[in-house]
């Protein structure tokens, strides 16, 4: 099973609000982060509309089995892809915070004279 995963393109600081200059450019993790937010956003609704669509289409004068099943197979499809952004949603926070723990762990150069040109 493969999925096009879409992806936001990264936030250039001529991108940002260039009247607000208290604005810190968005970390590629951060980005990252984002994204992975704003496709299970659309997920989510794919998934809200396949069962609307299921609902309509097993009750009511609009019986169509075909659709139906069409409507099943996107509701399992979407749960499925709502479970796969979320995996890799905390893959990536959990990637966040490791790379976070290794910034605060490894010493700067400049305070411990290491590699220091004079």
């Amino acid at each position: 099973m493969s999925w096009l995963v879409e992806r936001d393109p990264p936030l250039s600081p001529r991108a940002m609000d260039t009247q607000d200059k208290s604005l810190e450019p968005i970390s590629i993790g951060d980005q990252r982060l984002h994204s992975l937010e704003r496709q299970l956003e659309i997920e989510q609704k794919v998934k809200a509309g396949a069962e609307n669509m299921i609902q309509m289409y097993s009750t009511g004068p609009m019986r169509d089995k075909k659709m139906l099943a069409e409507a099943q197979q996107m509701l399992a499809d979407s749960r499925a892809k709502i479970e796969y952004i979320k995996m890799r949603r905390m893959k990536a926070k959990q990637h966040q915070t490791e790379n976070g723990l290794e910034a605060l762990a490894t010493p700067d150069r400049e305070q411990t004279g290491c590699c220091r040109w004079v």
